[in-house]
């Protein structure tokens, strides 16, 4: 059986019976800048590799596909608990090869959306770029190459901008690698069905050549991220 698999089939029995626990969500973090809500937050030391098992996390990339991410139980039952701890598929990092970056946006917490598209079969994702100023960034013992991540993107792409402004985009193939993430669904531009992201990059490498996507495509995305 292959990791991805055999993390397929531990995260099943690890949905059932949750054996890393729940615990309440955890109220906004006070020193990220501004007044965010819950949804921007929630679980915000394991979106920063600030959490207690941030050290656990494999960070030797394993090529994966978006399907079969997406295709993952995912652990969350509501946004109204948290997992006490990591997912299996949230103590690897995950390489995605010759994706799609469709766009970006600045987000309220500061952080980069950015849409992932699978360019054969039109399954999408999320990943997100932290801001390095962020209190749980700089408590986390990689903020130096999560901060080298958010500058390559400014200098590739430019810095997009925050809701209601269009979104960024990119429309370029990449190589994309980043912590695995179960969020909870709740309306996200790309959002995959079963909320996992690559939250946060570690790092990127642009492919390809820009091209034109469908304009249905581009349409989809126009909302606003959360």
């Amino acid at each position: 059986m292959t990791r991805s698999g055999k993390i397929a089939a531990a995260l099943t029995v690890a949905t059932l019976s949750l054996p890393w626990g729940t615990r309440a969500a955890s109220p906004a973090d006070p020193n990220a800048g501004g007044v965010h809500a819950d949804s921007d937050h929630w679980r915000w030391d394991v979106k920063t590799l600030s959490d207690p098992q941030a050290d656990q996390v494999n960070m030797t990339p394993e090529d994966t596909t978006i399907g079969n991410l997406t295709s993952l139980p995912s652990p969350i039952t509501s946004e109204k608990t948290e997992p006490s701890g990591r997912a299996p598929a949230e103590l690897q990092v995950w390489r995605l090869d010759n994706v799609v970056l469709v766009g970006a946006r600045h987000e309220s917490d500061g952080d980069y959306h950015v849409i992932l598209r699978d360019p054969d079969t039109g399954a999408t994702m999320i990943a997100e770029i932290p801001d390095p100023n962020n209190a749980g960034v700089q408590t986390s013992p990689y903020a130096s190459q999560l901060a080298a991540v958010r500058s390559q993107f400014d200098q590739t792409f430019g810095a997009p901008g925050a809701y209601p402004q269009p979104m960024l985009h990119l429309n370029v193939r990449a190589a994309i690698w980043g912590a695995g993430f179960f969020d909870f669904i709740h309306n996200q531009d790309g959002v995959a069905p079963n909320g996992i992201e690559l939250h946060p990059v570690l790092g990127f490498q642009v492919s390809g050549p820009a091209f034109r996507l469908p304009p249905s495509v581009k349409a989809d995305f126009d909302g606003s991220s959360k």
